[in-house]
């Protein structure tokens, strides 16, 4: 009888595993009090993220109600902000680090700092928690390529490594983003390729992927969602969302792109919070062994932040700890992707959300015009690839006024403030936009066309000669 070493290392880790778990869950500390009330969450994770940890939590503290009200992090931010007279929430979580440092700002968190051992304060560049106690990061996570491996075999495709791979004409249709306002993780992307590329070439590049998409959805996890049923070949998400469907036996994989930006996910206490106490017990939960362990679970998949668990992990559960992930890992400037947060949103919205069919459309015919220059040139014809081209790089603003806090307050202002005037500069700014963009695409559309007319009489007076 032969014996698979591996498989039985696999066997002894997941018992080992299951049974510290075990041992940490009875092990509730003498001294603690009973915890007892309503501890109130918000959270832009999803249910199969919070269940397991609420449940885990409940069982060390059986005599406190946890409830979890589920808003993505701009939502979270606007209830938030709106109880500052009283509110009734205790703790918000989530995965967005602009949104942790937009309620630290704002002056909606309060700071707690726990007294525990073996959290790191660094991993690799990435900074873990707010020095001064008003945000606590658990977990962290990165973001890259997630695909269908039977849905790219199918449609004889590679698979994406790159920001310009997803540019390409070969995915059109075959790739799935998610709104910016109602994705924390999407912004981050977004600020990221402007930080890598440039701000001209970087909105280049998003609007070369975005005539790519098939869809824009609401949040990352319907990304993620369609990639392993396959809706989409291919998606951006965050890692937890590939680990989770790998585990769950989806026929998918993933990779991280270079440039790779690692973040924390956090949690906070809400200022004034109604079961302050049950709030610090359970950030207390979170960055324990018991919870940090339970992270690993096929059904969470996040990146714990206590190194020790990765002894643990199975096969392929990346590790940011390994120089191999770190060595990835870019600077990123926290501070401009907080100051332009709502802006960048507004401008992904109007140049592709709002404007997806006639950016699907346009991208269509200027890259079909592009081809088949490739095939056989025409002065003329490339002329007008060019003035098309010109035509989609519109941009409404320069880079220097994203940088301004003046113009920027037009849209950091609560949505939907009819009676803010500031804020409505900046409601007027966007439908400005929008329509800008729409007559923009369709120009681009209509010399690409004119570009094709000339290679068709081209074509045909050539067959004539002959």
């Amino acid at each position: 009888m032969k014996i698979n070493v591996k498989s039985l290392w696999c066997a002894v880790a997941s018992m080992r595993r299951s049974l510290l778990i075990l041992f940490l869950m009875a092990a509730i500390p003498l001294h603690a009090a009973p915890l007892d009330g309503k501890l109130v969450i918000v959270s832009a994770f999803p249910h199969d993220t919070t269940e397991p940890l609420r449940r885990a939590f409940l069982k060390r503290h059986p005599g406190i109600e946890v409830e979890v009200k589920y808003k993505s992090a701009a939502e979270s931010v606007k209830l938030i902000e709106s109880m500052a007279e009283r509110t009734t929430v205790d703790l918000v979580w989530g995965a967005a680090p602009d949104m942790f440092e937009m309620l630290k700002k704002a002056g909606r968190l309060d700071p707690y700092q726990p007294d525990m051992p073996g959290i790191p304060r660094y991993i690799g560049s990435a900074r873990v928690s707010d020095p001064k106690g008003y945000y606590t990061g658990f977990s962290v996570s990165g973001y890259g390529f997630m695909w269908n491996k039977r849905y790219l075999n199918t449609n004889r495709l590679q698979a994406p490594s790159s920001w310009s791979d997803l540019a390409r004409p070969v995915y059109r249709g075959h790739v799935a983003m998610s709104s910016a306002f109602r994705s924390g993780p999407t912004h981050l992307i977004i600020e990221n390729i402007l930080q890598t590329y440039g701000w001209e070439e970087g909105w280049k590049l998003i609007k070369a992927i975005g005539g790519n998409l098939k869809t824009v959805t609401l949040t990352g996890y319907q990304v993620a969602r369609g990639v392993r049923e396959g809706e989409f070949g291919t998606g951006v998400v965050i890692d937890s969302f590939a680990i989770s469907s790998k585990a769950r036996m989806y026929p998918v994989e993933f990779r991280y792109p270079s440039g790779l930006v690692v973040l924390p996910a956090s949690v906070a206490i809400v200022k004034g919070a109604p079961n302050r106490t049950a709030a610090e017990r359970f950030i207390d939960f979170l960055l324990s062994e018991e919870a940090q362990y339970l992270l690993i679970d096929k059904r969470i998949a996040r990146l714990p932040i206590r190194s020790e668990v990765y002894e643990s992990v199975p096969d392929g559960f990346p590790n940011p700890f390994d120089p191999a992930v770190i060595n990835r890992a870019v600077d990123f400037d926290l501070d401009t992707s907080i100051a332009r947060y709502t802006l960048i949103n507004t401008l992904f919205d109007v140049m592709v959300t709002f404007n997806l069919s006639s950016l699907q459309q346009v991208t269509r015919v200027v890259d079909s015009l592009e081809e088949r220059l490739r095939l056989r040139d025409n002065p003329a014809a490339r002329e007008l690839l060019l003035q098309a081209r010109e035509m989609m790089a519109f941009l409404p603003i320069a880079e220097e006024k994203s940088r301004d806090q003046e113009y920027v307050a037009r849209f950091s202002q609560e949505r939907g403030r009819q009676d803010d005037s500031i804020r409505q500069q900046g409601i007027e700014l966007e439908k400005q936009w929008t329509e800008a963009f729409r007559k923009r695409y369709r120009r681009a559309g209509q010399l690409a066309r004119q570009g094709l007319d000339v290679l068709d009489r081209m074509r045909i007076a050539e067959s004539g000669k002959h």
